[in-house]
């Protein structure tokens, strides 16, 4: 093998290597809000009745004035703890205005509890019906 092609191998190998490396997340508190109130600086739905939900495409997660997108995170997920307290701890996109979802923790009386990781949703998947 020649010399730029093994250097051109042993390149691609840690390059595929890298997203493997440990990052610690970044830790963000707030509350999930419709992207389209979020966008147009209003807090809807009102109450997890409200039938404006069905009409969000999408859920964000709104601190500080900010809000992030969770595109990891399923939809249904978002919808479960629309307007609730939680802290998303993942890889901040600062750029895009996006956050992706290593662990979503969920607060109520003061008690918080994990509600969804990556690890819990392919742990989910596993026990599916016809799974061998």
């Amino acid at each position: 093998m020649k010399t730029n092609q093994m250097v051109t191998v042993f390149g691609i190998a840690l390059l595929s290597a890298m997203p493997f490396v440990a990052k610690a997340g970044e830790s963000i508190t707030g509350r999930i809000i419709g992207h389209d109130c979020a966008h147009k600086a209003e807090v809807c739905p009102i109450d997890k009745l409200d039938p404006h939900i069905i009409l969000e495409r999408d859920f964000v997660l709104v601190s500080g004035g900010e809000y992030y997108f969770l595109p990891n995170l399923p939809r249904d997920t978002k919808v479960r703890y629309v307007l609730e307290t939680v802290t998303v701890i993942g890889e901040v996109d600062k750029k895009h205005g996006a956050i992706r979802v290593d662990e979503l923790t969920v607060s109520k009386n003061g008690k918080s509890k994990v509600a969804w990781s990556p690890r819990m949703q392919r742990h989910a998947w596993g026990r599916l019906p016809g799974d061998a």
